[in-house]
């Protein structure tokens, strides 16, 4: 049996029986008196060993990763979401600190299809977007996309349907993917730069643990009015994963 795993079964012990079916429940493994034989590929069992030891909650669906919380599930952009996205992104409370007006078709189908092409360029650089789901109901969404591949930087953002706001959704999804995005992406920062106006999305960083680094003044316009922005970031040595 190889070092790394070794390494895994000594990570299973030490979990819950629950939590270790949900793990892996995307690789087929035999039990037996001694040992776990893991019977998956080296590159699959790389992976999942990344997996347990930043003690994430994952799924396997119809062969993407989808990202399990307590009470949310996070499931990668996929075609038959255009619809939810487009009802997302024509209502006021998402575009009231982004944009002059409602987005049109063509803007938002071209984020849309970048979103999906961007995914294609994991983990290096790109970009994703998790459609997030309470009680299989699309409820909002959590993206990230690469701002500069030499650095290692990326830039976080979330939008969820009004109905759903202060239930604390946002921040459990937003919490999954930075712990999800810093142990299998090539990340070393995570930032965000709200409008200084929204003060729920700021409120949102700061409770995700993310620090205020900057204000930066007069850098949107919106409606023939400037606004300004402040500049939020995580380092990955900062961000302490969940237990």
């Amino acid at each position: 049996m190889n070092t790394a795993k070794k390494t895994m079964i000594d990570i299973i012990h030490r979990m819950s029986d629950e939590k270790v079916m949900k793990l892996l429940s995307f690789a087929k493994f035999i039990e037996s008196e001694n040992e776990i034989e893991l019977l998956i590929s080296d590159e699959e069992e790389s992976e999942i060993a990344d997996l347990l030891e930043n003690n994430e909650r994952v799924e396997r669906v119809d062969g993407n990763i989808v990202l399990k919380t307590d009470r949310l599930d996070l499931q990668p952009l996929s075609e038959s979401d255009f619809e939810f996205i487009q009802k997302l992104r024509t209502r006021p409370e998402y575009f009231k600190y982004e944009n002059d007006g409602a987005y049109n078709d063509d803007e938002i189908t071209k984020q849309f299809n970048g979103f999906l092409e961007g995914a294609k360029n994991l983990p290096n650089k790109g970009s994703v977007q998790w459609i997030v789901k309470s009680d299989d109901v699309k409820i909002g969404e959590v993206h990230l996309w690469c701002n500069w591949e030499k650095t290692h930087e990326w830039e976080i953002g979330w939008h969820f349907l009004l109905e759903h706001w202060g239930k604390g959704f946002a921040t459990e999804a937003a919490k999954a993917v930075l712990q999800f995005a810093f142990a299998n992406f090539h990340i070393n920062r995570i930032m965000a730069c709200p409008n200084a106006e929204n003060t729920r999305s700021i409120a949102l960083c700061e409770r995700i643990g993310m620090i205020k680094e900057g204000y930066v003044r007069e850098v949107r316009l919106l409606n023939g009015i400037y606004c300004d922005e402040v500049i939020f970031g995580i380092l990955k040595r900062e961000f302490t994963p969940a237990l």
